[in-house]
């Protein structure tokens, strides 16, 4: 019925049309839009029988209607004649101009749009209507963001509205846009209207910068430059365009300065120098130019990334081929990047240089170099002779030494591992207990020195990187420190020790935020920094698969050495007295010579209650052997009864420390008081006898089996890590009492075997410690057992006897103290100021 009545209002509207009466026509549709409100073809009809009639405000209302409907069922384009009709009699309409942009915009026709939107912005602008004109140049903006004028009239109109910011954003755009379109010029104004906002708007300075250089006026941004490195001196992208900026204005001692100080705040910015060398070069400042490179050529090494260093080095030899120390550089990097055959060529033209310039001291050293690689080299034999009787023409000739373990040998180590470290090998880092002293005596440029060296030696050494760790913490240099966390992670990982992984990420995490959150690679970060973590895994579990079948039994005595109850009375007077740097037994089983073996070691560290022990245990199995005999001697003749006191026993053998030391606090007291607490408990003397039974002792072989186990071993040196960067942290903290209980807890529950690193690392800090806290006893005592686990010539050696003649000087006796010193004299005369110490030794009141 309704379709029928639809079709008669039809029939009778078209009628009305012909005959020309278009309101009778306009009433028969409008009845019909009542029946299908939707029907857009009778609603575009009513709007064009309106327009007819000169009622446009009508005509548009139902033209708006049928806009309305095909954006609804998104026909835009269709959308977009309909309201072009509407603009056709009604062009200023705000509203509808708006919409038909939009549609533009939808449609993806960004040029129409923005044409449509800059109609609106004119309207809106002959009406007043600032505000609502700025969000539709916004918009214009987002569609074209190269829109120059758009930009520039943004900026202007966010600035007039307060709002600083936004207004800095679209100057910067718009220099980008000007920059683009070659108008470097006007980019240099957009730039600097920016700039004035915010001194520090890094991207507008380079801009800026960049704009400057195209224009040929690089001044400009020298001035602006400056102004923002004084606002902002700790900013290294500002200090490195400012030393670009000098560069290009030709002061080159002030690029290097400026490019010195961003390398210093960051690293990774060692690729400016690489300008300021070559033009130094170009002008024939060489030494200016080698000076430049020294300051990067060990991160160059460390990043594996020599080659402009080499191309400058060689760029120099070859504008002058007998420019030493350009050959010097690159007998260096050669050297310390493990490439012998080229350090020894270029070593081969040093020497050779020397010689013809008449200074053969500097010859003999590169020769002596040589013959240290190739020590079968006729040639350079000759040579070395031949430059020796000419630097020394009144001593008799001395051949170079032979073999690396030599005295000589160390004078003659190439120059990278002095002065840049040794990268070819793998070994691991012996002089970290000579950094540890270094730092405890104040010489923080000396040990940060050489932890880099050992740093490049060995990149998967993690001792070294808790120790520069700590380092750059106490410097508050956060950067450095967050990389030395994220590499130890990264160690730790490859080790398979994620809760220590996680820990150094969490530490890397609140020292630099920014490395903080998102995924990082830890293997792929350690490769970019020159560490293969594959390299890793196969040395720790070489190290934690370990036989136990080797023993050492330092281990048996741990226990008794770090026990939170009192010290064997006499422990340190005797440390200090039987002193002897003997070598630890091993043995898969205790036989007669290692029980001995074991009663020698007790009585080294001054255990005497153990000794006797030890010695009663073996009195029983084996009565009347001679060796007993000689060992009572060594503790002052047989045990005394329980009511003597074994101090006393051992009469002057403890009497170098006639006062008792005053310790640290309650806790270490325990560890370290002389009165043996349990011995004056127990007046009957009976005390433990779990160590004569011979279950017992079966019981305690199958316990340090599991004990030796390489998981159990694993997770104790996961402890020993643990607290040893505690006790770093706490010594640096000056936190010494703190420091002490960190190292005693990292060494329980470890083995201590002959040239464990760890465990030698862990003796020197305590001794240090207790140098700090003036109790020499105790430092003897800690010094002795270093260097029971030391070579003799090693640098901890020569260390921990330092620490020892101290330790006896502040305890009065001039005499071992002595010993000590002329011990280290005569290995090495000028080590530290141990040739100043046996003078006053020697000119004391006890002195010889």
């Amino acid at each position: 019925m309704a379709a029928d009545s639809k079709a008669k209002l039809l029939e009778d509207a078209e009628r009305y049309v012909l005959h020309g009466k278009i309101r009778l026509a306009i009433a028969e549709y409008r009845k019909i839009v009542e029946l299908d409100p939707d029907d857009v073809l009778i609603l575009n009809t009513i709007g064009d029988l309106y327009l007819r009639q000169k009622d446009v405000a009508e005509a548009n209302r139902f033209f708006s209607r049928v806009a309305e409907a095909y954006v609804n069922n998104n026909f835009f384009l269709k959308a977009i004649a309909v309201y072009k009709k509407i603009l056709g009699s009604d062009p200023d309409n705000v509203e509808v101009n708006s919409t038909m942009a939009s549609l533009y915009a939808k449609q993806g026709l960004g040029m129409d749009a923005c044409r449509q939107y800059q109609r609106v912005i004119d309207l809106l602008e002959r009406e007043g209507k600032t505000r609502e004109s700025l969000e539709i140049h916004e918009k214009i903006a987002e569609l074209d963001p190269l829109n120059i004028g758009i930009r520039r009239k943004l900026a202007q109109l966010h600035l007039a509205e307060g709002n600083g910011e936004k207004a800095r954003l679209h100057w910067a755009g718009a220099a980008r846009a000007q920059a683009k379109a070659g108008d470097a010029a006007g980019a240099l104004q957009s730039y600097r209207a920016a700039i004035e906002l915010d001194p520090l708007d890094l991207e507008s300075l380079k801009g800026f910068f960049d704009c400057s250089l195209r224009t040929g006026d690089p001044a400009s941004a020298l001035e602006l430059l400056k102004k923002s490195v004084a606002a902002a001196p700790d900013n290294p992208d500002l200090r490195e365009m400012l030393g670009r900026a000098c560069m290009e204005t030709g002061d080159t001692e002030s690029a290097i300065k400026a490019c010195k100080v961003a390398f210093s705040l960051d690293e990774s910015r060692y690729q400016s120098f690489f300008p300021a060398a070559a033009a130094l070069i170009e002008n024939g400042a060489y030494d200016e130019a080698m000076e430049c490179l020294d300051t990067i050529i060990p991160t160059l090494i460390t990043r594996r990334e020599t080659g402009r260093a080499v191309d400058l080095c060689e760029q120099i030899l070859g504008k002058d081929p007998e420019y030493a120390p350009s050959l010097v550089r690159l007998a260096a990097i050669y050297s310390a990047t493990g490439d012998s055959a080229r350090c020894l060529s270029v070593q081969d033209q040093l020497a050779d240089h020397f010689m013809s310039q008449g200074r053969p001291i500097e010859a003999l050293e590169q020769i002596e170099k040589i013959l240290h690689s190739d020590p079968d080299s006729e040639k350079h034999r000759q040579l070395h002779y031949e430059a020796f009787t000419a630097a020394y023409p009144d001593v008799p000739y001395a051949p170079p030494a032979e073999g690396p373990g030599e005295a000589a040998a160390e004078s003659a180590a190439p120059l990278a591992a002095k002065e840049y470290g040794d990268l070819s090998g793998e070994s691991p880092s012996e002089n970290v207990v000579e950094v540890d002293l270094l730092l405890n005596y104040g010489l923080k440029d000396k040990a940060l020195s050489l932890l880099e060296n050992l740093q490049r030696r060995n990149p998967c050494d993690k001792e070294v990187r808790v120790r520069l760790l700590s380092f750059y913490k106490s410097e508050d240099r956060q950067a450095e420190a967050a990389e030395q966390c994220l590499l130890l992670a990264a160690l730790y990982q490859a080790e398979g020790s994620e809760a220590s992984c996680r820990n150094y990420l969490a530490e890397a995490g609140q020292l630099d935020p920014g490395t903080a959150g998102g995924e990082i690679d830890l293997a792929e970060y350690a490769r970019s920094r020159g560490i293969d973590p594959e390299a890793v895994k196969p040395q720790f579990k070489e190290r934690s698969a370990e036989s136990p079948a080797e023993e050492d039994l330092s281990g048996d005595l741990l226990d008794e050495f770090m026990a939170e109850g009192p010290l064997p009375s006499g422990g340190e007077g005797a440390a200090a007295d039987g002193a002897e740097s003997g070598a630890f037994a091993a043995a898969s089983g205790k036989s007669l010579e290692e029980q001995f073996q074991e009663v020698d070691f007790y009585i080294r560290l001054g255990f005497e209650d153990e000794a006797y022990s030890k010695l009663a245990e073996i009195a029983r199995a084996h009565p009347g052997h001679p060796e007993l005999a000689s060992r009572y001697e060594k503790l002052g003749g047989p045990k005394p009864d329980a009511g003597e006191s074994p101090a006393a026993s051992a009469g002057g053998e403890i009497a170098l420390f006639d006062h008792p030391e005053t310790p640290p606090d309650d806790g270490l007291q325990e560890s370290f008081e002389i009165v043996d607490v349990d011995a004056a408990s127990d007046p009957a003397g009976h005390g433990d006898t779990a160590g004569t039974d011979p279950f017992f002792n079966e019981m305690f072989a199958d316990l340090m089996d599991e004990v030796r186990s390489p998981e159990v071993q694993e997770a104790a040196r996961a402890s020993f890590e643990e607290h040893f960067s505690l006790g770093i942290a706490y010594r640096d903290m000056e936190l010494t009492d703190e420091a002490i209980r960190e190292f005693e807890a990292a060494l329980k529950g470890i083995e201590m075997r002959k040239g464990d690193p760890q465990v030698i690392q862990c003796c020197g800090m305590l001794s240090t410690c207790f140098l700090k806290k003036d109790m020499p006893r105790s430092v003897i005592r800690w010094c002795q057992t270093g260097l029971d686990l030391t070579e003799p010539s090693s640098h901890e050696a020569l260390a921990f006897r330092y620490d020892m003649g101290i330790a006896h000087a502040m305890a009065g006796s001039a005499d071992r103290a002595m010993e000590c010193f002329d011990g280290i004299f005569t290995q090495d005369p000028g080590y530290r100021d141990v040739a100043q110490r046996i003078d006053e030794l020697r000119s004391g009141p006890n002195g010889r």
